[in-house]
Parts: C-alpha cells; sequence; structure tokens
C-alpha cells in the first residue's frame, strides 16, 4: 500500500512561474512589434463593439431606456400626483392612465427605488405585488410610516379595495390629522365603502371634508376641489332629511362662482356647475320649475366651458344632464311642452354623438333610455314616428342592460317600452297587436319591479298602469282579461 502522501498534489505544481515563460517565450517579429499598439487599438474596438452588441440583445423586448434621477424623480411625482383619490362616485379600476404614463411606470419599476417601485405597481394594476412590497416598507422606521401607509391606501383604492383603503387611510390621518390631502382621501374612500354601516361611513366622509376644507386657502383649486368632494358627500348622504342635505350640497357647489375662484381654472368651475345643476335637479322639495330651471342654467354655464373636442366625456354628460332637466320641466309644466322636448331630444341626440357604446356603456344606454322618453312625449311633428324612434332607443338601451347586473335599469326599458307600445295603440290601426307586446314588456318589468324587491317601483308605477292597460285592452274589444292575463312576459 502506497502512503497517502504519494497521492496528494499541490497548488504550485500546476503553475510555471512567470519568469520562465518570458524566458522561453520567442521574440516577436518585427513587423509585430512595429504594429502592435495599432493591432491592441483596434482589439479594443472590436471587443467594446461586441460588448455593445451584447447588452443590445440583453436589452428587455420593451425597449426601456436608462433613466436618471431626475427623470425618475418626475415620474414619481405625477403618480404621486394621479393616483390618489380625486372625486366622489369616481371608479378608480377604470381608470385609463396615458400609454406614455404606463410606459414611464414599467421604467420605473425595474429601476426606481422601493416606494417609487410600489408606485409603479400601482399604476400598472399589481395591487398584490404593492401590497407585499409595502408590507416589507412598513418595518422601516417611523418617519416613513405616514407615507407608506398612504400609499397601501391608494393601492387599495385604485384596485376598488375601497374598504381596505378606509382602513390604511384611516391610520395614515392618525399620524397626520390637520393634513388636507390625507383627510381627503379617508373621505373619498367612506363615501365608496361597501361594507358596514354605509351611512355612518358616508356621514364620516361629509365631517373630514368640512375639515379638509378649513385647512386650506379659500378660493384656491385645491379648496374648490374640496368643496366639490363635499357637495357629492351631502347630495349622498343618508343621514338626516333628504332636502337639507341637498341644500349643503348646492351651497357647498355654489361657493366658487367668481372668474378668480378655483385659481382662475374654469374647467374647475365647469365640474362645479354641473354638480351643482345635478343636486338642482334631484332637489325634490320646494318650487320644482323653480329648481328645474336653475338646473338648466347650470349645465348651460358648465356647456359654455366644456367642448367637443377639448372635453368629449364631460361635454356629453352635461349634455345628457341638461337633456334630463329639460325633459323633467316639459312634465312639470304640463301641456305638450313642445320647446322644451324638442330640446330635450336635441340634447340627448349631441350627447350620443360623443358618447360610444364600448368605452362607455353605461353612460351610452342612459342618453338611449332618456332620448325614448322625450320621444314617446313628444306631440309635435309625427307622434306615431316619434314613438317608433323611442322603442328603438329603448330597444337600444337593452344592448347594454342586463337584468342581473342592472334589474333596476333592466326593468325600467321594459317599463318605457310597454308605455310608448301602449302609447302607440292609442293611434295605430293594428292597436291590439300593440297593446298585446305592451302588456309583454309590462310582464317583464313586474318580474322585477315586485312589491318586495321594489314596492315603490310596483306601487306606483306596475299597478297603476296594469290597471289602465286592462281597461284599454276590453275597451278595443282585444280579447277577455283571461287572455290579458294569459300573455307571456317579453324575453
Amino acid at each position: 500500500m502506497k502512503n497517502d502522501e504519494d497521492h496528494k498534489w499541490h497548488y504550485e505544481d500546476c503553475f510555471i512561474p512567470v519568469e520562465e515563460l518570458e524566458a522561453e517565450a520567442p521574440p516577436p517579429p518585427g513587423w509585430l512589434a512595429r504594429f502592435w499598439p495599432v493591432l491592441a487599438a483596434v482589439s479594443a474596438i472590436a471587443i467594446a463593439t461586441a460588448v455593445w452588441l451584447w447588452l443590445r440583445q440583453e436589452r428587455p423586448a420593451d425597449g426601456l431606456e436608462a433613466v436618471t434621477q431626475r427623470e425618475a424623480d418626475l415620474i414619481e411625482a405625477r403618480l404621486r400626483e394621479i393616483l390618489p383619490p380625486r372625486q366622489i362616485g369616481e371608479d378608480p379600476t377604470q381608470r385609463q392612465l396615458p400609454a406614455e404614463l404606463l410606459g414611464k411606470a414599467r421604467l420605473l419599476l425595474r429601476q426606481g427605488n422601493d416606494e417609487q417601485n410600489v408606485l409603479a405597481k400601482i399604476a400598472l394594476k399589481n395591487d398584490n405585488g404593492a401590497g407585499f412590497t409595502l408590507d416589507a416598507l412598513k418595518q422601516e422606521p417611523v418617519a416613513l410610516a405616514f407615507r407608506l401607509i398612504t400609499l397601501e391606501g391608494h393601492n387599495w383604492y385604485n384596485a376598488g379595495e375601497f374598504d381596505r383603503a378606509v382602513k390604511s387611510y384611516e391610520q395614515a390621518l392618525a399620524l397626520q390629522p390637520e393634513d388636507a390631502a390625507a383627510l381627503r382621501n379617508a373621505a373619498i374612500a367612506h363615501s365608496q365603502a361597501r361594507q358596514g354601516d354605509i351611512a355612518a361611513h358616508r356621514k364620516r366622509a361629509v365631517e373630514l371634508l368640512r375639515q379638509a376644507v378649513m385647512q386650506v386657502a379659500d378660493g384656491s383649486a385645491q379648496w374648490c376641489e374640496l368643496q366639490n368632494n363635499l357637495g357629492l358627500a351631502w347630495a349622498e348622504s343618508l343621514d338626516g332629511d333628504r332636502g337639507e342635505n341637498l341644500r349643503q350640497a348646492i351651497a357647498a357647489f355654489n361657493s366658487a362662482p367668481g372668474g378668480l375662484a378655483c385659481d382662475g381654472d374654469p374647467v374647475l368651475r365647469a365640474k362645479l356647475q354641473t354638480n351643482l345643476g345635478t343636486a338642482w335637479l334631484d332637489m325634490g322639495t320646494g318650487y320644482r320649475v323653480g329648481n328645474l330651471n336653475n338646473a338648466i342654467a347650470a349645465f348651460r354655464l358648465a356647456l359654455a366651458v366644456y367642448t367637443r373636442d377639448g372635453h368629449p366625456l364631460e361635454w356629453a354628460m352635461a349634455q345628457n344632464k341638461l337633456g334630463k332637466a329639460l325633459l323633467a320641466l316639459a312634465e312639470s309644466r304640463g301641456g305638450d311642452g313642445g320647446d322644451d322636448l324638442a330640446q330635450a331630444v336635441a340634447a340627448f341626440r349631441a350627447a350620443l354623438e360623443m358618447l360610444a357604446r364600448d368605452e362607455h356603456p353605461l353612460e351610452w344606454a342612459e342618453a338611449q333610455n332618456n332620448l325614448g322618453l322625450a320621444l314617446d312625449r313628444l306631440a309635435t311633428g309625427e307622434p306615431d314616428g316619434n314613438r317608433r324612434q323611442a322603442i328603438a332607443a329603448f330597444q337600444a338601451a337593452e344592448k347594454v342592460y342586463n337584468r342581473t347586473l342592472h334589474p333596476m335599469e333592466w326593468a325600467s326599458t321594459r317599463f318605457n317600452q310597454a308605455v310608448a307600445l301602449k302609447h302607440l295603440a292609442d293611434t295605430a290601426a293594428k292597436g291590439c297587436d300593440h297593446l298585446w307586446q305592451s302588456a309583454a314588456y309590462l310582464k317583464a318589468a313586474a318580474g322585477v319591479w315586485t312589491a318586495e324587491a321594489f314596492p315603490a317601483a310596483h306601487q306606483d308605477r306596475i299597478r297603476p298602469f296594469r290597471q289602465t292597460l286592462g281597461e284599454v285592452w276590453s275597451a278595443r274589444g282585444c280579447g277577455t282579461d283571461k287572455t290579458f292575463d294569459g300573455i307571456p312576459a317579453a324575453k
């Protein structure tokens, strides 16, 4: 047996001293020595080019470039501006950030610091990823707590998790109880909360916004934004008298009428005017005609600012609301309401010119339903032609409204078709056919507007119209009561 030492080897045995290599190496030929510096430079250029090409291949497919610290800070500032809650009633899950900003968010995700990484994830709708990062970051010193917990609130808010956002925003508010933005964030989240005592949530929203208004300069843009949200919170309040809540809302919306208010921003004042008009439109107490005239005046002031090209969605929504106010005014005044109804029809059609069904389906369907109501009541021109157009508009709205997802709206369009068909039967030669269809649509609406689920709609609309339709059915000799009751509901 050989000694184990015989099988050992040493690192020294594997190397040849440099001195020996230099001694053994033959001298370079004369021509190589002469051109050696040139060859070395060419080799260096070739190597640098190869590395550059390799890096180009390794760069992500999205083509993102490196950014400076200043550029990263500017992207962060823009995201911090756009991600917080802005207005009561908005749907943050439907926010469409500009493609350019989303590209910058991806850049920040790859190259930014921890907080910038969170902002990028929120912008890119990666709420779970943002949540994991925030959980880790919140272990940092307390000095960062307010900023990080606020970011956590933004994350849940933009994900549509309003109740989780409430918790985070309230925690941040406890650290900075007089911060206007913190008060606003918590208020808007409370106004959209879906769990617990909804009335209490909305009451809390009013309280927080009243505090926020006192923290900023009167007449500033921030003050106007807070007044706008305060008015929306009052309008949605479930606490106290509805009429008094709307009066408080009107006072908030009407707080900045002057040209220098809101830092001279006409678009911000137009937003206040639109919401002011909505509050007057919803006001059920007092002199109804006067309320509606106030609403119409406010919508027209807003439309003096909004333009089709510059503010297409806001312009369309203001036109739709103007049409609703004109339609309600025609009904309040009585008579044929010809001029008011004609203006309402024009307003609804203008709104529909700018509302794309694919982009704003619910708003488009509402405008179609409103157009149908106005056409059904319009007695000027060709009444039967108007009613056929009305039925077509109701049927268009039905393409969006779903019985399961939108039961109230679905039943409303069915009921409106029943009424229009009954009106058409009053003058049409084939009146019984229209009455048959009217009864079918009425039964479809009654299947949703039951006495248990929607007692007011059942009592005020279904039952009276059912009685009227039955009387007309018998008077026209269209069949017996048994035949009328046997008509199946429209599908």
